[in-house]
């Protein structure tokens, strides 16, 4: 797939938009017929926020549309953004949602238009974000530098947001449960020794 795909990210975005966009439509359509994305980089979703998301809708409706995809041959609709809003929706025992509609777009589009709306949300926690950073970089070619363009951050921090992905699984996991804040994570890949960022993990843990 790399292949297929690694011409960089200013040629993925250019794709994107030059997508015949005026088949999109904001439908009103069934929370039941929408199929989760399985490109989704966010792994955790906090309950607290959804539960909070869940009740601002209750009261003021859903501000922003999510993103679906569907084959004319389909009767379901696939997720590309907009994953927390769906589950919130659902909370709040919504059966329809607004949604814009995509069409005419092929698989390369909607594993873009994902992860790049993903990245680009500042909720994304950061060892969420260095996944779909990996994914980028992966499945279509990109360099740390294209990435760093496009979220409008330094290289160097797109490097060091990657460099969580070598941490401990259990570590990676208490990033993204919120139990280490941002500040902790760094202070984490800056420790070269893997016994003494052990320790400093318990540390954390036990505070």
């Amino acid at each position: 797939m790399r292949k297929a795909l690694g011409r960089g990210i200013d040629s993925l975005i250019t794709k994107v938009q030059n997508n015949d966009i005026s088949g999109d439509m904001v439908q009103r359509i069934p929370v039941g017929r929408i199929r989760p994305n399985r490109h989704q980089p966010r792994r955790n979703f906090d309950e607290a926020s959804l539960a909070e998301l869940s009740e601002s809708i209750k009261v003021r409706g859903l501000l922003q549309p999510i993103s679906v995809w569907k084959d004319s041959g389909e009767e379901d609709f696939e997720l590309i953004a907009g994953e927390r809003r769906l589950r919130a929706a659902r909370l709040a025992g919504l059966t329809e949602i607004d949604a814009i509609v995509k069409k005419n777009l092929d698989d390369e589009q909607k594993l873009g238009l994902s992860l790049m709306e993903n990245i680009q949300r500042e909720n994304l926690n950061s060892v969420d974000t260095a996944l779909a950073y990996k994914q980028l970089m992966d499945l279509f070619g990109v360099s740390q530098s294209d990435i760093a363009k496009q979220v409008h951050k330094s290289r160097a921090a797109v490097s060091n947001t990657l460099r969580l992905l070598e941490l401990d699984e259990d570590i990676r996991q208490g990033i993204q449960a919120g139990a280490i804040s941002e500040g902790h994570a760094r202070a984490l890949i800056s420790i070269p020794d893997s016994a003494k960022r052990r320790e400093f993990y318990q540390r954390i843990m036990s505070e």
